[in-house]
């Protein structure tokens, strides 16, 4: 038999350490040679028998002999081989530059490259020492009996001097927790087999650690193939304890001789480190063997077994035997006489009634382990009928009754916790059942969890109470975003800010849930304090961020003038920053922080200089991360001559949103004979229009979650050749996916301006939308279509559900409307809106309300406050409330003239209204979102209603408010371009946006057949 042993082996002085490895040398050197001349003297060296008649030696045991080779590896020169007393021929050293604590893991790498070689894999730790010559003969019996997925490990011993304890065996039962991660001691947990005259009994034990392991050939070639070999793992115990046991009881099923058979493999530990703590650390109890057979009766389940011991030995009777009757009783179903034994427990007063809950607290957490958690569920309903207010029992009863599925959440037992933490001390709870609990609990939505978090904080210690803050937040998360609870994922982060308020991503997640949850004014409070603890510069422009959406989510124009400014200045800072690390949380949101600058001045030169620059900032993270595609220059060479293109779409609006009633009509239409289309929709949100439009017909629809890498590789993984980015401001996910450049051409189209993110290479418009110097400040290049950069066929049109009457407009009035939301509306276009209506006295104008009541009336004061400067009788204005887009759409007839808003145009809600034959009065200005308005109507032949300033704007609204004949002009215009203009023909566009998408293509193979030659 060839055996290889691998031994770690560390030593580097420190006299006061806790570690043998770092104590007296002498004990160390001593214990290393017994541990080398007893392997090479039993299994490796020549053995002899004497024979004393004839006065010589003749060789002994060859039966038993076999070749052994002894590997022992050690860090640098931290050592004690070159002062070992014996041979250096009867080992070889093996040098490393590793941590010493990962030693075990070397050996590991010896032992897989000797894979083949050897008929024993082996490591020892350097103070073990075998001492039973037939040690490997035992392995290979057990082996010879079981496949190879079981492996038997010894038991340590040490030896002592003391008058009770001779012999001690030092690999006892650990806690079930530390190891229940990584193995199942209730698969096959008892082996048995007959040796010699012998019944030997081997358990899957709750502690597989030996400090070694012994592996036959197919046992060594096994655990290698496995991923986790070699990859250091630690997370048993430590980094030693990891070496010798982890990587094998992921692997195996670990055995161990049963207790009245332990020494059938053994081997002993000559550091004494155990035995010497024996009365002190350990408690020395040997009387009670009539326990430890009790609890030999427990652990296997037999019962009924264990009713039998005890009634035969009722001359025991004290309160200890009563707790053990009463849980074998119990344990067989016979409650009423289980609660008759404990009678005598409970009448005892000088026996505490601890001694029964610890009792059966083992018992509950052995059938918890053996998956028997009915059991355990009623094991733990007495415990808590003898101690109601014990903590951890009420905490493990919930996790139980999840598992059953037994209804016992509620805010009453929640009442009942709290008042048990706030009862207990702190040493007593144990927080990892606390974290558990919460992640349980937390996804409901009751009142008391508030009070429940805030009891925890206040009670754990500063560390754990990071981790549950953590584990809060990331709860509320997902209840605001998901599940829809925002205000109660909002009390969760203020409750938590009670115990960090200067924590900022605390404060920002917070301050978003209260604004989903409408509670603006807290919102606004969360919003200043994380302004007041802004430090850098990139935490100033995220404060002025949130303030800013603050304000218009709310309708706040009032309080635009200081917040504007300081906004647009922290921006403009931030864009000149050179690259460093940024927050997470602050890095995923700097793009889509960005797009604000668009609502408040038509200033494209000044805002597409900061948006480039912090999109520039923004790529730099994902530089090490961006993913190299298409290196096939095969499959570039042949793209031209490939029968069909790859198109893919990525956006979260492939739903009922005014992007996807825009871009449905063209990815309809596009010729599924020349493309292959891709649909990558983020969020799990689909209706009708998803099913309609984007599901069917394309060569692939996914719905990814919140997960920008997952979807940037399934992307990479389809091969596209163009990848489309239909979010552009609105999604950071999206901003991710184009920055990782997971197709060879990206695009930015429709969903707002282009981001600037350097990863996309055209921004598709039109000749009207842009002007003829956007090239100038654009960092992506402008891709023109030659009439326009969108087309639809129309719009579903609701049946209206309002009447003039029902607003108190007259019938004969002129009703001018503004469809947009409420984050467009500009105080100083307002103005010229009212100055309209004061020049049109008959008129009436019709706004689109907020998604609540408190941004609703914030509009209405907004309006109504300008009305009154500009002397228009505030009745005049009619707020309407929110309302299902067919419907919004079927009220729209009310009115008889569209007033655009500036700098920042309507789109969908203009088109809307032009489908619908309204005239527009529309400003057009210099940026991208300036210029909506523009290109809808010239692509529809219609010059009346641009204006070029705010004269013109006036102009314009007052001469449609007063002049009926242009009116009817301008309706039979609208009317008749249905049937010849580009912007309702969904299907030329789509031919346009096929040439568009085929040149790109080829642009790009020219230029890498320049490149490649």
């Amino acid at each position: 038999m060839n055996i290889l042993v691998t031994i770690p082996h560390y030593y580097k002085s420190q006299p006061d350490s806790q570690y043998g490895s770092q104590r007296n040398p002498q004990s160390r050197i001593h214990a290393l040679s017994e541990v080398i001349l007893h392997l090479q003297q039993l299994f490796g060296l020549e053995q002899s028998i004497i024979l004393i008649d004839e006065k010589k030696a003749i060789s002994a045991n060859n039966l038993l002999r076999s070749k052994i080779e002894i590997v022992i590896c050690t860090t640098g020169n931290n050592h004690l081989l070159d002062q070992l007393d014996i041979p250096s021929s009867l080992f070889s050293h093996h040098r490393t530059n590793c941590d010493p604590l990962l030693l075990g893991f070397e050996c590991h790498q010896v032992l897989a490259d000797n894979l083949g070689k050897y008929d024993y894999y082996c490591y020892l730790e350097d103070d073990l020492v075998i001492v039973d010559p037939l040690f490997f003969n035992k392995l290979n019996w057990f082996n010879s009996h079981y496949d190879e997925s079981k492996l038997l490990v010894p038991y340590r011993y040490e030896l002592g001097l003391n008058q009770n304890i001779g012999k001690c065996y030092i690999d006892g039962d650990l806690s079930p927790s530390i190891s229940d991660s990584f193995q199942r001691v209730n698969d096959e947990p008892e082996l048995k087999q007959d040796f010699l005259d012998l019944s030997i009994v081997f358990e899957r034990v709750l502690n597989p650690h030996s400090g070694c392991f012994f592996l036959n050939q197919k046992q060594m070639n096994l655990w290698i193939h496995q991923d986790y070999f070699l990859d250091r793992c630690t997370d048993f115990i430590g980094p030693l304890e990891s070496s010798a046991t982890l990587g094998i009881m992921k692997t195996f099923k670990v055995y161990k001789p049963a207790i009245e058979c332990i020494n059938f493999l053994e081997l002993y530990h000559g550091d004494q480190g155990f035995i010497h703590q024996l009365g002190s650390t350990f408690e020395i109890d040997l009387e009670n063997q009539w326990e430890q057979k009790i609890k030999r009766y427990l652990k296997k389940g037999h019962y009924q077994e264990l009713i039998k011991f005890l009634e035969s030995n009722e001359q025991i009777e004290n309160s200890l035997y009563y707790c053990y009757l009463g849980l074998a009783y119990f344990l067989n179903t016979r409650k009423d006489e289980a609660f008759s034994a404990w009678f005598f427990v409970f009448q005892d007063s000088d026996f505490p009634t601890k001694n029964l809950v610890n009792i059966l607290e083992v018992e509950a957490q052995r059938n918890l382990q053996n998956t028997n958690y009915q059991l355990s569920y009623e094991i733990r309903e007495v415990i808590e009928e003898i101690d109601p207010y014990n903590v951890n029992n009420l905490l493990l009863m919930m996790d139980l009754a999840i598992e059953l599925k037994i209804e016992l959440i509620n805010q009453e037992y929640l009442a009942k916790i709290i008042v048990a933490i706030r009862n207990s001390q702190l040493d007593d709870i144990d927080f990892n059942l606390i974290h558990r609990f919460l992640e349980n609990i937390l996804d409901f939505p009751f009142n008391l969890n508030i009070e429940l978090v805030d009891t925890i904080l206040e009670s754990a210690e500063a560390s754990f109470r990071e981790n549950l803050i953590k584990l809060a937040i990331q709860k509320a998360y997902q209840l605001a975003h998901f599940t829809r609870y925002p205000l109660y994922a909002a009390d969760l982060g203020s409750t938590c800010l009670k115990y960090c308020p200067k924590n900022l991503f605390v404060l920002q997640n917070t301050f978003f849930y209260l604004m989903l949850a409408y509670q603006f004014e807290r919102a606004k409070t969360m919003a200043e304090q994380f302004q007041l603890n802004a430090i850098t510069l990139e935490e100033k422009a995220y404060s002025s961020y949130l303030l800013i959406h603050w304000m218009l989510k709310s309708g706040a124009w009032l309080e635009r003038e200081s917040l504007v400014k300081n906004y647009q200045t922290s921006l403009s800072n931030l864009a000149k920053k050179n690259e460093g690390n940024i927050a997470t949380y602050i890095h995923c949101a700097l793009v889509y922080m960005t797009q604000y600058l668009l609502y408040f001045e038509d200033n494209p030169q000044y805002n597409r200089h900061i948006i480039n620059g912090i999109s520039r900032i923004y790529q730099s993270h994902f530089n090490h991360l961006q993913l190299e595609l298409c290196k096939d220059k095969n499959y570039r060479k042949n793209s031209l001559v490939k029968k069909k293109i790859k198109i893919g779409y990525i956006a979260f609006t492939f739903r009922n949103h005014c992007v996807a009633y825009l871009c449905r009509h063209c990815i309809s239409f596009i010729d599924r004979s020349k493309f292959d289309i891709y649909i990558y929709m983020l969020g799990t949100i689909q209706d009708e229009i998803t099913e309609q439009y984007f599901k069917k017909d394309v060569t692939k629809f996914i719905a990814f979650p919140k997960d920008y890498q997952r979807t940037a590789q399934e992307i990479e993984k389809d091969h596209l050749d163009i990848l489309v980015d239909l979010d552009c401001f609105t999604n950071d996910i999206t901003h991710a996916v184009m920055a990782l450049k997971p197709a060879p051409i990206q695009v930015s189209w429709l969903g707002l301006d282009s981001t600037g993110i350097p990863t996309i290479d055209y921004f598709m418009v039109d000749p009207y939308v842009v002007t003829q110097n956007a090239k100038n400040y654009y960092r992506e290049k402008l891709w023109f279509f030659p009439q326009t950069y969108l087309a639809v066929n129309g719009f579903e049109i609701g049946i209206s559900n309002l009447r003039r009457q029902d607003l108190d407009i007259p019938e004969d009035s002129i009703v001018y409307m503004s469809l947009q939301n409420g984050e467009k509306r500009l105080p100083e276009n307002i103005k010229l809106q009212m100055k309209i209506l004061q020049k049109v006295p008959s008129s009436y104008f019709l706004v689109s309300g907020g998604f609540n009541e408190i941004m609703q009336n914030n509009i209405i004061f907004l309006f109504e406050m300008i009305a009154e400067e500009e002397g228009v009788d505030s009745k005049r204005i009619k707020v309407l409330p929110f309302m299902p887009v067919n419907t919004y759409r079927g009220n729209i007839i009310l009115g008889d003239v569209v007033l655009d808003t500036y700098p920042f145009n309507g789109a969908t809600t203009t088109l809307d209204a032009l489908w619908l034959n309204i005239p527009l009065v529309t400003r057009v200005g210099e940026q991208f979102h300036a210029r909506q308005g523009y290109t809808f109507l010239t692509n529809l032949g219609i010059g009346e209603g641009i204006a070029w300033n705010d004269e013109e704007y006036i102009e314009w609204g007052v001469k449609f408010g007063t002049d009926e004949e242009l009116r009817k002009k301008v309706y039979w215009k609208l009317r008749e371009s249905k049937k010849t203009s580009p912007l309702w023909n969904g299907k030329q566009f789509a031919r346009e946006m096929e040439k568009a998408y085929q040149q790109m293509w080829e642009i790009n193979v020219s230029k890498q057949t320049k490149m490649e030659s």
